[in-house]
């Protein structure tokens, strides 16, 4: 969309706000990740309402136009509603863009949250604790805790529910966990890794965003292993980062992203985790199993090297939090 003359930025998980020529609208994001028939197509949820498909059929895109969608897809035709008329995208380069991620439905993090919290709360906690700390429902502890029952990564001690082992449970939430999903931004930049992520962390708690680093850097910061080869923050808003010298990018060429995440546990349990940034500023951190979560999504032939450095750094100081 950024060579079709929009700017995009994302507002929360669910709406990004499209601008051109002065003229500026918020957008309902629904994300599709199959190919999308004519039966697939429903009333808009908002007046602005944006389906993004991997695929589109000619009749869907008929069905969609018909009932006031815009519509981006990687195969088929693409457009925006857009100030009173109609923006037809380009086809060969509406996946420049900067896209929500794709995920098959919607997954339930109750389980993931749980056991984050159990995780980090040693000794022990009460159904009652683990829904205040994880904000998640009492019902939905006692089925997360009957799932985890079952796996044989928790039991019922003295003082309440506990992990039985630590290192297993680990393995599993980073084997099952979904990833946060959510709406990303990609973005480059000619400064240091370090330096981009500081400016945006700067940038982003100005606006009001309550960002939190993650991946390479939030790593380096505790556990230096090796030079920062891209930023990863997390927030509750975007915001326009050419304000700050950054440019939209490829994901393949980004150096810094910027996740709205459906998941809230993303963050630490309980407050900020600070870590002072060498030469700028203090940063905080994302949660310690969202970073080792983010290491081993990354590229590069020692991506799970910085994965171990960082586990073994989560171990040594029992930090999941």
């Amino acid at each position: 969309m950024e060579h079709n003359g929009l700017s995009v930025i994302p507002v929360d998980s669910r709406h990004v706000q499209l601008c051109r020529g002065g003229q500026s609208f918020t957008f309902r994001v629904v994300l599709f990740d199959r190919r999308v028939h004519p039966r697939d197509i429903g009333e808009p949820p908002e007046r602005n309402s944006l389906l993004v498909a991997p695929v589109m059929s000619a009749a869907a895109a008929s069905t969609a136009r018909a009932q006031g969608w815009s519509v981006v897809c990687d195969e088929g035709p693409a457009w925006i509603r857009f100030h009173g008329g109609w923006i037809e995208l380009k086809s060969d380069r509406q996946t420049d863009a900067v896209m929500p991620s794709r995920r098959r439905g919607r997954p339930g993090y109750g389980v993931f949250s749980v056991l984050r919290t159990m995780l980090a709360l040693e000794g022990g906690a009460t159904q009652s604790e683990l829904a205040e700390f994880a904000k998640v429902s009492q019902p939905r502890v006692s089925q997360a805790i009957d799932m985890l029952r079952a796996l044989g990564l928790v039991m019922r001690a003295e003082h309440g529910w506990v992990v039985t082992d630590n290192d297993a449970a680990i393995d599993w939430w980073i084997d099952h966990y979904p990833g946060p999903a959510g709406l990303r931004t990609e973005w480059y930049g000619l400064d240091s890794v370090a330096q981009q992520a500081y400016q945006t962390y700067e940038f982003l708690t100005k606006q009001g965003a309550a960002p939190v680093v993650s991946g390479d850097v939030a790593a380096d910061l505790i556990s230096p292993w090796r030079t920062p080869r891209h930023a990863l923050l997390y927030a509750t808003r975007g915001a326009d980062l050419t304000r700050i010298g950054l440019t939209p990018s490829r994901p393949a060429d980004a150096t810094l992203t910027v996740v709205l995440p459906d998941d809230p546990a993303v963050r630490p349990l309980g407050p900020a985790r600070l870590v002072e940034l060498p030469g700028m500023g203090a940063i905080a951190r994302a949660n310690s199993l969202q970073v080792l979560w983010d290491l081993k999504q990354g590229n590069g032939p020692d991506v799970e090297e910085a994965a171990s450095a960082w586990l073994r750094w989560i171990r040594r100081h029992k930090a999941v939090v």
